[in-house]
Order: C-alpha cells, then sequence, then structure tokens
C-alpha cells in the first residue's frame, strides 16, 4: 500500500484538547484509491473508530466549480483564470 501513496500531510493547526486534523492523501492511481476505500469501508478497526474517508477535489477544482455554478446562474466571475482580460474588456 505504502507504494500507492505518492503524499500525504496533515491538515490545519494542531490544538489542544480539539479534534484530531484531517489527513489528505494522493494516490499514484484511481485503482490503488478505489480499492483502499473499499477496504476501508469494511474495516471493522476504522469503522469502531469512527475513521472515514472522503474525496476531497482541491481549491483548485472547487473553485473551478465555483466558477462554472456562477457562469450558469447568469453572474460574472472575473476571477476565472481561463478568460484573459482582453475577453473580458470585450463583454
Amino acid at each position: 500500500v505504502a507504494a500507492d501513496v505518492d503524499d500525504a500531510h496533515r491538515l490545519g493547526l494542531l490544538k489542544a484538547g480539539g479534534d484530531p486534523r484531517p489527513i489528505i492523501i494522493r494516490f499514484t492511481s484511481r485503482a490503488s484509491r478505489e480499492l483502499t476505500r473499499k477496504h476501508a469501508e469494511q474495516s471493522d478497526f476504522l469503522l469502531s473508530r469512527g475513521f472515514r474517508l472522503e474525496e476531497n477535489v482541491g481549491d483548485e477544482a472547487a473553485g473551478r466549480r465555483g466558477w462554472l455554478e456562477a457562469e450558469m446562474a447568469g453572474e460574472e466571475d472575473l476571477t476565472n483564470p481561463n478568460v484573459r482580460q482582453e475577453e473580458r474588456d470585450q463583454d
């Protein structure tokens, strides 16, 4: 399994008495990620301790999704990095 992990790190700052910090794991392949997810969902060890796996699309993808939703709603979003300034000025 360690060979299937490209990168891993914890999020946020450690707080005394706080909840455990989430861990972000980047897998080397989608197949590795899905196999890990499948095994985690069936793991008595993880389930009994309240661990869960969630997918995180990242800030860049979330930003694109937000821009697409704004565009579909007819709102203007000038922060879209895919639109050059000249194109914005023409509209």
